[in-house]
């Protein structure tokens, strides 16, 4: 199968975007994804797993395997709640509150560095924001995935 341009250029942008976040994030400990968690709980406060899952909308396992680190980083806490045992609530722990912060200023950097490489045209960038807003949703899994909450949104 061979791509196409448009697909090309998709998968180079991801890469480069991806690449970038990664290198933004490592001196404060953390990977692509986890600064997003880490988001979630800075404005919630706390979730369950379940819930945080079905924000970030990854499989369970996915996130337990992402909690697991982080907990093991002390950048969160898990607590099982009094009703039922199996429940874990996740908690920022300060540092992890201090990682969010410093999390969400690289990617700040990394959003500046994204429209700096697109130029000073608004309209352009209204223009790609639109269309790839627009691809974004035409690529979404099909919404009766029982384990993904079509409302929920990241951040």
């Amino acid at each position: 199968m061979k791509l196409s341009r448009l697909d090309k250029a998709i998968v180079a942008v991801a890469h480069a975007h991806r690449r970038r976040a990664a290198e933004l994030l490592a001196p404060i400990g953390l990977h692509p994804g986890q600064d997003v968690l880490l988001s979630v709980l800075s404005k919630r406060e706390s979730a369950t797993q379940a819930q945080l899952a079905r924000i970030l909308r990854v499989e369970p396992p996915t996130l337990a395997v992402m909690v697991r680190r982080l907990e093991a980083s002390g950048f969160i806490e898990r607590t099982r709640t009094p009703e039922d045992a199996r429940v874990k609530i996740v908690t920022l722990t300060p540092q992890g509150q201090s990682a969010a912060h410093t999390a969400n200023l690289a990617m700040d950097k990394l959003s500046q560095t994204t429209r700096a490489a697109l130029g000073d045209n608004n309209a352009d960038l209204d223009t790609l924001t639109r269309l790839l807003e627009r691809l974004a949703a035409g690529l979404q899994e099909p919404e009766n995935d029982e384990h993904r909450d079509p409302q929920a949104r990241v951040c």
